[in-house]
């Protein structure tokens, strides 16, 4: 889940000493990204950037994203939990960093219009999924 307690990601990492940019709201995420059920980075890179708001994120395809000049990327395996695998991507905006001047271009390497691309990661997703207990994001 992306709260943690009470506490919304941006408002996790000021908690945590993050100096987050004040363009951030108090409440809320533009900074986390998760994902659970994948061994591999590819296999989660790719399940995230099926999701719009994730893709948006992580590829910087909206201009407040665009300036998030730090990323943090966690992984852990807990074989005796639903998912085994856990990864939590946080990509975000340090408050003293100098903002670019120009703007940015993101080149995605992804074909995601292609159906038959959809296709399989869906249907590898469905099959990660599969005799496991839904979490709140998969509803």
């Amino acid at each position: 889940m992306h709260n943690i307690g009470r506490l919304s990601p941006n408002q996790n990492l000021q908690k945590n000493g993050y100096p987050l940019s004040k363009d951030y709201s108090t409440i809320g995420n533009q900074v986390e990204a998760i994902a659970a059920g994948n061994k591999y980075a590819h296999e989660t890179f790719e399940q995230l950037l099926n999701s719009e708001n994730h893709r948006h994120l992580l590829l910087g395809q909206q201009l407040f994203y665009q300036y998030q000049n730090e990323l943090g990327v966690a992984y852990v395996r807990e074989t005796k939990s639903p998912y085994d695998y856990y990864w939590v991507i946080y990509i975000a905006d340090h408050d003293h960093r100098p903002k670019p001047e120009s703007e940015l271009t993101v080149i995605s390497e992804f074909k995601l219009d292609l159906p038959e691309y959809k296709t399989s990661i869906r249907e590898r997703h469905r099959q990660s999924r599969a005799g496991r207990p839904l979490m709140t994001t998969d509803q």
